[in-house]
């Protein structure tokens, strides 16, 4: 597997490309990332964090909102434990981790107000945050998960939280 994007004390993760492929077969797709937590859950430490756009795809039926007003989407996926990932996750896009994503899934949040752009770095600052330490993908932090997605959304949308 190829280096990691991100490197922290408690995980690693690697972007998914975004190719022409994987946006003609995911189009509402807006990013993905393969995450290693060790100990993060006793049983599996392989997670995918997506990110997606909630707006109205032609040729697809609408999002599900939480709300009318929500913009964006972001999953947290655990996946089995007995396929361990690969270099071809990447490149195949959504379709290639799917099929071994757990159920349910350990998040799924939506967000208000935000640009493609600022929502990309809502979802890398997230992953981030699972290589530091700060919060687990794990769903016992789902609330811990929630509120940072809100504040950070919060920042990004007033300008206060710059793109690193």
């Amino acid at each position: 597997m190829r280096d990691p994007d991100i490197t922290g004390p408690r995980g690693k993760a690697w972007q998914a490309p975004e190719t022409d492929e994987v946006r003609r077969r995911w189009p509402a797709g807006r990013g993905a990332w393969l995450l290693h937590c060790p100990g993060a859950h006793p049983f599996w430490s392989w997670y995918v964090v997506v990110g997606c756009s909630l707006a109205d795809v032609p040729g697809l039926p609408p999002a599900h909102k939480h709300s009318p007003d929500m913009t964006h989407e972001i999953q947290i996926h655990a996946l089995d434990p007995d396929h361990k990932p690969t270099d071809g996750w990447c490149t195949d896009g959504p379709d290639r981790w799917a099929k071994h994503r757990l159920a349910p899934p350990n998040l799924v949040e939506q967000t208000l107000g935000l640009t493609d752009e600022q929502f990309a770095e809502l979802t890398r600052l997230l992953v981030r945050s699972f290589c530091d330490g700060l919060l687990s993908p794990d769903t016992d932090w789902r609330e811990r998960q929630r509120n940072a997605i809100d504040v950070t959304a919060d920042h990004l949308r007033a300008g206060r939280h710059l793109p690193s």
